[in-house]
């Protein structure tokens, strides 16, 4: 577990609104415990016994204003998931992350099982543990990043651009 708490470490040097850090990590390492919070996530079906500790990234309301920054919790709290998924690949743990999209029956489930306050919200789950020596994944498809640019030389607000400029450097539009 020290690997996983370095990793934490780093990632709360990951930015946030006002820098409020609004974020919590629980690191579920109980199997009872990690099987029945996994019964109420979605997308961990013929894989989700394999998942040797689970991590719960939430974020607090209470560090936000509530009539403007409805969203920002969750953008906060993404923002530190990603940085915390990048951290414990720094460590060499291995990493699934899951939603934490719920039913409210199973936002109830879950802030029952792991005791969570009322003023958080839950951001992702990310499941963690040991690559094996070989494993299959996935491929997607990357696209071709989609950047809006809006400066006086562009006569259209939101000119749309595949590429952009970075450092004065063109990027093919």
């Amino acid at each position: 577990l020290e690997k996983v708490k370095d990793a934490i470490k780093l990632a709360q040097l990951t930015p946030s609104a006002c820098n409020r850090q609004g974020w919590r990590t629980r690191i579920i390492a109980d199997k009872s415990v990690l099987e029945n919070v996994l019964k109420n996530q979605n997308g961990n079906r013929g894989f989700g016994q394999e998942i040797d500790k689970l991590l719960l990234v939430t974020a607090d309301l209470r560090y936000f204003n509530s009539d403007r920054e409805v969203f920002q919790a969750y953008i906060d709290g993404g923002m530190y998931a990603m940085s915390l998924i990048n951290s414990l690949h720094y460590e060499c743990i291995g990493t699934i992350p899951l939603s934490g999209s719920l039913t409210e029956k199973q936002d109830a489930n879950v802030r029952s099982i792991l005791r969570l306050d009322d003023a958080e919200v839950i951001t992702l789950f990310i499941g963690i543990g040991n690559y094996p020596e070989k494993c299959q994944t996935t491929k997607s498809i990357r696209h071709e990043p989609v950047i809006e640019i809006t400066d006086e030389e562009t006569d259209a607000p939101g000119f749309l651009c595949r590429g952009g400029s970075f450092m004065g450097q063109s990027l093919s539009c």
